[in-house]
């Protein structure tokens, strides 16, 4: 059982411990060695966008490729203008609405019977209109007169 015991407290202690190394301190120095790395690769960074710059800068414009430009106002328009473009909407459509009207007028109102012909009620009876059993007999009928 000892040697279990040996093993657990080697597995308990860090493993720089065990090999016999210091544990690593951070200190000044150490961030300012990581700060040059990084401002090294931000230099790095810079002249790769700078690159991509030039070569986007033959076929577009010099605006499209900054982000930090001001934004343009949005245009408004004035309460006349708006008053006069709705007055020509509302004068469009009573316009397409009269239209309208005057056409189903001209279809709801029938002509006027000449004198000594029937009235226009007679002539929508079944009797002027021939059923598709009617048209069926008529031809039979000249069919058989026919032979």
């Amino acid at each position: 059982m000892a040697g279990n015991e040996v093993r657990r407290m080697a597995c308990a202690r860090p493993i720089g411990a065990i090999l016999g190394l210091t544990p690593l301190t951070v200190d000044t120095d150490f961030l300012s060695a990581a700060l040059v790395g990084y401002q090294r690769r931000l230099e790095e960074i810079d002249a790769r966008m700078a690159d991509l710059r030039k070569r986007i800068g033959a076929g577009a414009p010099a605006a499209a490729i900054s982000t930090a430009g001001p934004v343009p106002k949005k245009r408004r328009f004035s309460p006349k203008g708006r008053a006069r473009i709705i007055a020509a909407v509302r004068k469009r459509w009573a316009a397409v609405r009269k239209a309208k009207a005057e056409a189903a007028m001209k279809v709801a109102t029938p002509k006027p019977a000449a004198k000594g012909t029937k009235p226009a009620v007679a002539a929508t009876t079944t009797a002027a209109k021939p059923t598709a059993k009617r048209a069926v007999r008529k031809s039979k009928a000249k069919t058989a007169k026919s032979i």
